[in-house]
């Protein structure tokens, strides 16, 4: 009797070793779709910044530093870089410093390209949220030169402000779901 309990434990050992084996391995499979914790990924719904008065964007992280984004809305679309001079990870904020370019077609004027470089705050939540405040001079022209179109009034300059909430997603942690939910 102790000999067959002894083989049962044994067998049941190596079995849930093996188990393990398999589960590391897929997490650090699923490791290479983040940084720090955090999806590459996000869309965000946007009041200014690339997104002209309000719309949207898909940002994606190239490295823990670096975030390319593309974003439209009304009246403009536009593309940002956003640098993050500290490596980005879950549940905390980081300073950032971005470029927002913004091709704007109001229908009260002509259109223009609005240049910016912006300074702000980015909060990366614990679940899958983040949360963007950022403002920095801006730079106008006409679609057809680079003449500076002053602001309307007397302020010497035009200022970008971007407040932004983003939802952080994997397209491979959504393809392996879809194809373990097809296995079941």
């Amino acid at each position: 009797m102790k000999s067959v309990l002894l083989i049962a434990m044994t067998f049941s050992c190596l079995f849930s070793w093996g188990q393990n084996e398999i589960d590391s391995a897929t997490v650090a499979d699923l490791k290479s779709t983040e940084f720090g914790g955090l999806y590459k990924s996000s869309i965000s719904v946007n009041v200014g910044g690339t997104s002209g008065f309000i719309g949207g964007s898909f940002e994606h992280f190239v490295n823990p530093h670096l975030q390319l984004e593309i974003g439209g809305g009304f009246p403009a679309c536009g593309i940002g870089l956003n640098v993050y001079p500290w490596k980005v990870k879950r549940a905390s904020e980081r300073f950032m410093i971005a470029y927002k370019g913004v091709y704007l077609n109001t229908p009260w004027r002509l259109p223009v390209y609005q240049h910016a470089i912006v300074v702000g705050l980015t909060f990366f939540t614990e679940k899958k949220w983040n949360w963007t405040f950022n403002v920095g001079p801006m730079y106008i022209h006409s679609t057809d030169n680079f003449n500076f179109i002053p602001p309307e009034g007397d302020s010497p300059m035009s200022a970008m402000l971007n407040i932004k909430g983003s939802y952080r997603f994997s397209f491979e942690v959504m393809k392996r779901k879809r194809e373990l939910n097809k296995m079941d």
